[in-house]
């Protein structure tokens, strides 16, 4: 049984409000605003699975050099992802001091993961 989960971040620096944010929204409870009789309200992660998400240490989390986003305006898609591959074996080495990588691309790079000769997507 686990005592936490700990999450590092891996982002652009601009996107970093934005992921603490998605971070919060997942540890805290949330009231059903459309459909509520359909949907169920979120009562937090703790409470649903029975175990609490915590951020890794900050020496963990990795921002996105500005070169990525340089990568991804020019669509060069394959570099873009094994550079993004590479950040992630990167951080391999710290793999004891986190159990899962939340990763935050720009909306702007969307187009470098649906591209039919591409082994990566995202959906």
């Amino acid at each position: 049984m686990w005592s936490e989960i700990k999450i590092a971040f891996l982002c652009t620096i601009e996107n970093q409000r934005d992921i603490q944010s998605i971070f919060n929204e997942l540890r805290s409870p949330a009231k059903t605003k459309d459909a509520p009789d359909y949907y169920p309200d979120y009562p937090g992660f703790e409470n649903v699975f029975r175990v609490p998400l915590a951020a890794a240490a900050q020496g963990v989390n990795r921002i996105l050099p500005g070169e990525l986003g340089e990568l991804a305006y020019e669509g060069k898609h394959l570099e873009l992802g094994r550079k993004l591959a590479e950040l992630l074996v990167q951080m391999k080495s710290q793999r004891s001091n986190f159990d899962v990588v939340m990763i935050l691309l720009p909306d702007e790079w969307a187009d470098c993961f649906n591209v039919e000769d591409s082994i990566y997507t995202i959906i």
